[in-house]
């Protein structure tokens, strides 16, 4: 009883074969095998014709065939331009014609004559390969697309000390193109502002397996410096071997401009439902020489994380003693703690989640407190910042704490008065800014259909008023709102709420 074959779903072969006996024959083997063979070729150039117009699941090449082109010039041209695998049927098997084979990466190699067994087995194989091949791809293209749509700098080196990945931030950030600094060796690279200290520190980081943070000054075309604050980790092969090293971060620039300002004796607070901004201004400012403290009621494993590797002092606004943590549970207990901790001048402080302490004291108290406490700060030559959240205090109480504290440098709002469609320039942004997406002037123009140079008129007189700034990194603009900015955008919608109700 003839054995039947079980039909492969939606496989064809071609076969390019230019003996039309031979190719006959193992047109044949294929449709026992049960294949499907809808064309049989006898030359490479109607080979590659043909492999676009049909497109075959795999092409049998035979590698020596009459004409200009043989199999193995049509089998690079069918990879490349229509990726479609191939498997050589050759008779030939010196070490010339393989060595030539290998360059185009062929999916198999079959010497006549063959088995079926070998035959299915090749086919199969390659079939299975290009398929594992093509999801592979496809993830790496969607871990692309999302390094480069993060507004975050990403940037890796290789075990050889190359640069392996530089995402759209960093060309943002630099104005170096990919194309212009992937794959090269951290010494041939003018965007490092000290290549042999960041060698050294990629050296340092393959031994680790922990996740540390530090910072990497790059330059720009301009050559102009850009501070960026980063997190990095050795990255890690199958065996635990290290083999490459990855820096995620952030351009810090502007804040440490904003810090630069700040004097010793004053005390600043930062108006903003987040405490994004607060937290990363005091850890940013903890490289500077200060002693720091932070003053907290926010999670206390999410400031553990934060602080820990920076040897950050931490108290919590909280009833329970945590092993950790020191804990604070009344105002008398904040001013001792404050002024034990700054005997010596240059302590820096944050006060944040001030909102604990007005729900548990009332205002009047807090604010006798904020005096003592501020006092204390100017007698030491120290620096204190408060962050609250202006959405949990009325007008009367917000006027109180911003006569007693100060805004931060360039921050103060007072008398600010802009269009409507200024303001809503400022919000687009702000949106944008607060998804971590890039806005380029393009995308002001587009969403709010103005013209190029009535955008850049409109830029002007918010960056004038100190609401937004612009980065420029060769022939792109984007832009980004300050914290003045976000706090004029929070009273235009306190005050339009006011008026509703």
């Amino acid at each position: 009883m003839k054995k039947e074959v079980k039909k492969l779903v939606s496989v064809n072969v071609m076969v390019v074969e230019d003996e039309i006996i031979v190719a006959k024959s193992i047109q044949e083997r294929l449709d026992k095998l049960g294949y499907s063979t809808p064309v049989i070729v006898t030359s490479g150039e109607d080979a590659i014709k043909k492999a676009g117009e049909i497109n075959p699941d795999l092409v049998l090449m035979d590698i020596k065939l009459t004409g200009d082109v043989d199999g193995i010039a049509a089998a690079e041209q069918i990879r490349h331009r229509f990726d479609i695998p191939v498997v050589y049927l050759t008779a030939y098997g010196d070490s010339e014609t393989l060595q030539r084979a290998k360059i185009t990466e062929p999916y198999g190699y079959i010497i006549k004559p063959f088995e079926e067994r070998e035959l299915q087995s090749n086919i199969e194989i390659a079939l299975y390969k290009h398929k594992m091949e093509n999801k592979l791809k496809k993830s790496k293209e969607h871990l692309q697309n999302i390094i480069n749509s993060t507004s975050e700098i990403i940037i890796s080196f290789d075990e050889n000390n190359r640069l392996s990945t530089w995402n759209k931030a960093a060309e943002f950030v630099t104005g170096y193109a990919q194309n212009e600094v992937i794959r090269k060796h951290i010494y041939k690279l003018d965007v490092f502002y000290k290549p042999q200290e960041v060698l050294d520190k990629i050296k340092s980081i393959s031994n680790e397996k922990r996740v540390g943070f530090d910072e990497l000054i790059l330059k720009d075309k301009n050559d102009a410096k850009r501070i960026i604050k980063v997190s990095y980790s050795s990255v890690r092969g199958d065996k635990e071997e290290g083999i490459g090293v990855l820096f995620v971060g952030k351009d810090i620039t502007y804040e440490r401009e904003t810090q630069g300002k700040l004097i010793s004796g004053n005390s600043y607070f930062i108006s903003d439902e987040s405490d994004e901004f607060s937290l990363d201004l005091f850890m940013n400012l903890a490289k500077s020489g200060y002693k720091e403290l932070l003053i907290t009621r926010a999670n206390s494993e999410s400031m553990k994380n934060k602080v820990s590797t920076m040897g950050i002092q931490v108290v919590l606004l909280k009833e329970t003693k945590l092993e950790e943590f020191e804990n604070i549970t009344d105002l008398d207990a904040l001013i001792n703690k404050i002024e034990e901790f700054i005997k010596n001048a240059n302590s820096l402080i944050l006060l944040e989640r001030i909102d604990y302490l007005l729900t548990r004291f009332s205002f009047e108290k807090f604010v006798e407190t904020l005096y003592r406490i501020n006092d204390i700060i100017s007698k030491n030559k120290s620096i204190l910042i408060v962050h609250l959240n202006p959405s949990l205090l009325d007008k009367r109480q917000m006027t109180i704490i911003e006569n007693e504290l100060q805004p931060l440098p360039n921050k103060n709002i007072e008398d600010i008065e802009i269009e409507d469609d200024l303001y809503d320039i400022l919000r687009f942004v702000f949106e944008q800014n607060q998804n971590n997406l890039m806005v380029p002037y393009k995308k002001i123009r587009q969403k709010l259909s103005i013209a190029y140079s009535t955008t850049s008129i409109k830029l002007k007189i918010l960056e004038d008023k100190d609401l937004i700034f612009i980065k420029k990194y060769g022939r792109y603009k984007t832009v980004h709102v300050t914290e003045k900015g976000k706090i004029l955008l929070n009273k235009k919608d306190k005050n339009y709420i006011h008026k509703l109700n």
